[in-house]
């Protein structure tokens, strides 16, 4: 299954008049965009870990790839979590409106947008970038 598939789940949910699937639509859009990531890494041959710690990993990963806007992809992805967290868990927080929801998605999609333009050439810049700042080889 392609992460970005997840996407198209968060677009169908976000405007909802329930809050549940408003929540949800946040989760996958999270979803989408760390899995999008965490794949792309991996093709990438960066060790990469099947246990929870991975979603700290994989921004961390893309904050050590000294290209800007990669960097802002791992920082969204950290506050994306954090949105993740209080919809999936905090039920008492309610914030989560229609405005709040499409806003998270459009992040998300423009994010991801990113990641897809990325050419091979900036691939391995941004790999080699990595590598070097985590001593990797």
């Amino acid at each position: 299954m392609d992460p970005r598939d997840f996407l198209k789940v968060a677009n169908k949910l976000h405007a909802s008049q329930e809050e549940g699937d408003r929540r949800t639509s946040v989760s996958r859009a999270y979803y989408a965009l760390f899995l999008s990531a965490r794949d792309l890494l991996e093709a990438e041959s960066l060790p990469i870990t099947r246990s929870p710690q991975v979603h700290q990993d994989v921004p961390d990963y893309l904050r050590d790839s000294g290209d800007q806007t990669i960097e802002d992809v791992g920082d969204a992805i950290v506050d994306l979590r954090h949105e993740r967290n209080v919809a999936d868990y905090d039920m008492h927080i309610l914030k989560f409106d229609q405005r709040l929801c499409a806003l998270l998605v459009a992040k998300v999609r423009a994010h991801l947008q990113v990641l897809d333009g990325l050419n091979s050439s900036a691939r391995r810049t941004i790999i080699a970038a990595i590598k070097a700042q985590r001593g990797l080889p």
